[in-house]
């Protein structure tokens, strides 16, 4: 069975299955504008645009990641924001942020702009181990880097969304 605490990555990509919902609230749920279905890991993760004063820009990435079989699935929640302090380093990440695991232990998510070789834009996701010179806000993004993005995903993993728009992802 798949372990939350062990996921390492994701690729995320603009949603256009009217069927993927992000749960604002318990009682609240509204189409995803951002998804990852990977069946093999059992992974799947919803995203929405959400506004911000304090985010760059005004808006940043609400995250719900779910992972597991079902009765035993776990669940956690992050933030990906643009990260204003990239300035000219190639290999700093695009977006940082911050990932509350099920124990409520945070881990640090930094995410790249990608392209597929089929034209697919999405945003590739590393999940590392937060560090004490983190700052413990997701509001203040770092710019060091957490782990390098992981490769292009599977061609399978791609093929849903070859009807995306090759628009940046956020």
């Amino acid at each position: 069975m798949s372990n939350i605490a062990n996921l390492k990555n994701f690729s995320l990509f603009t949603n256009n299955n009217d069927n993927v919902r992000f749960f604002k609230s318990k009682d609240i749920q509204v189409k995803a504008d951002y998804s990852c279905y990977e069946p093999k890991r059992e992974l799947s993760v919803s995203g929405i645009k959400a506004p911000s004063e304090k985010a760059l820009g005004g808006d940043y990435l609400k995250l719900t990641i779910a992972m597991g079989a079902q009765g035993a699935r776990q669940y956690a929640d992050g933030a990906l924001f643009r990260n204003d302090r990239k300035g000219e380093n190639a290999k700093a990440p695009d977006m940082t942020g911050v990932l509350t695991m099920p124990d409520k232990s945070e881990k640090r998510l930094a995410g790249w702009y990608k392209k597929s070789t089929s034209g697919v834009s999405y945003l590739s996701v590393a999940i590392s181990d937060k560090r004490a010179a983190d700052n413990d806000s997701a509001d203040a993004p770092s710019d060091d880097i957490a782990a390098e993005p992981h490769s292009e995903p599977a061609a399978a993993a791609i093929a849903e969304f070859d009807a995306a728009s090759d628009e940046p992802i956020f």
